[in-house]
């Protein structure tokens, strides 16, 4: 600037020649000072970034160097063993918590200086920035590695202190299992194909040891539900309620087994009383069904007879007496069997719904027989009522 002044003011062409030559060695010594500016400013930049890329590497160390006690807190559990004693769950799960603490911080205090001097750095010479910039990334890279692990720790760490919060749930719920599996063997035989062939004793036989272990495994399935609800009341949150889930659908599928079992226990039974009515009622009603075959063999000609053109029987009173008692009875016996037969093929299985049916029919047809007996005999049987209840008001007077 001051050469150009001199220029300015200067009257005669020499001086005016003399100063130019002057402002370009000036130009030429500046070039030469801002270039040795420059230099000095990218060693001093450079200097000053090495201290600052080393404390970065140095918290990062640190990150990592704190994963060695998140492994050593967690060995506890990598023993093999499913759930671990409660003073030993308690002490290692405190010791993890307190590890990923620490090693948390550390990652937050790295993160924040690596952030804060990303920042910094683009203020610097862009050869330098990139440099400076290129480390840090590759600190970051490290960083984020470190915390990922960390991450994955705590997450081993909720779960296994949930894990040990419902250690006494699972443990119930893993015995209820292991009667709700009890009750579906004892139940095996209600399920089996050749289940109709089955004989009724055996069938009984399941019957009773079922009704045992149904009652211990509807006992253990109330007792878990309970004891999910307390633990359910005492924590929430998204950890607590994916875990209360698992075992609540865990339950639900061990209720719905019982369920099942006692549908086909139910069928079991049904069969038993069908089977039983069957053979029972089937044998009254056979004894039945000879008594009214024996009267009306008396009333009406067999084959043979018809055959001879012989059109009824004529049986003596005491015949007619003796029929009409027996008929009675077995009209009652009939008639009670068709109640029990009709009211049991509502519910019985596919397999009885036909022999109880026929028995049914059966009756229907003995009591029309003896219905018919019953008419074709009324007046005389009217006739030796009569004489009889004569004679029986006689021998009273004759007591008198």
């Amino acid at each position: 600037r001051t050469i150009d002044q001199k220029m300015k003011a200067a009257a005669e062409a020499a001086m005016k020649d003399e100063l130019s030559q002057m402002k370009d060695k000036a130009m030429v010594f500046k070039k030469s000072i801002d270039a040795v500016f420059a230099i000095l400013r990218q060693q001093r930049e450079k200097l000053s970034t090495r201290d600052m890329l080393k404390l970065a590497s140095d918290k990062v160390d640190a990150v990592e160097a704190l994963l060695l006690p998140c492994q050593e807190a967690e060995m506890p559990f990598l023993k093999g063993l499913e759930i671990l004693p409660a003073d030993e769950s308690s002490r290692a799960i405190a010791h993890s918590e307190d590890a990923a603490k620490k090693m948390e911080a550390a990652v937050n205090q790295a993160r924040n200086y690596i952030k804060t001097k990303s920042a910094e750095v683009k203020k610097l010479e862009k050869e330098v920035a990139a440099s400076v910039t290129e480390e840090l990334t590759a600190h970051q890279t490290r960083l984020e590695g470190a915390s990922q692990k960390l991450s994955t720790f705590k997450k081993e760490t909720a779960e296994r202190k949930m894990s040990a919060f419902l250690a006494e749930v699972v443990e119930g719920i893993s015995s209820m299992e292991t009667k709700v599996e009890a009750l579906a063997k004892a139940a095996n035989i209600f399920s089996a194909a050749t289940l109709d062939e089955v004989s009724v004793e055996d069938l009984k036989a399941a019957i009773e040891k079922c009704g045992g272990a149904e009652k211990d495994a509807s006992v253990a399935l109330l007792d878990v539900r309970k004891a999910l609800a307390t633990k359910q009341k005492e924590t929430k949150g998204a950890d607590a309620a994916q875990a209360f889930g698992k075992l609540q659908s865990r339950i639900n599928a061990a209720q719905a087994d019982v369920a099942k079992t006692k549908k086909a226990i139910s069928s079991g039974e049904r069969l038993v009383k069908g089977k039983v009515v069957l053979v029972e009622e089937e044998a009254k009603i056979a004894e039945a069904e000879d008594a009214v075959k024996a009267a009306e063999r008396k009333v009406k000609p067999g084959k043979e007879e018809a055959a001879l053109g012989i059109e009824a029987a004529h049986p003596s009173d005491e015949d007619i007496e003796a029929m009409g008692a027996a008929l009675a009875s077995a009209q009652q016996t009939l008639k009670q069997s068709s109640r029990a037969v009709e009211a049991q093929a509502a519910g019985a299985p596919a397999s009885l719904k036909a022999p109880l049916q026929q028995l049914a029919e059966r009756c229907k047809a003995a009591l029309a027989i003896a219905a018919e007996v019953l008419a074709l005999t009324k007046d005389q049987r009217e006739r030796v009522m009569g004489a009889a209840h004569v004679r029986e008001g006689q021998a009273k007077v004759a007591e008198v």
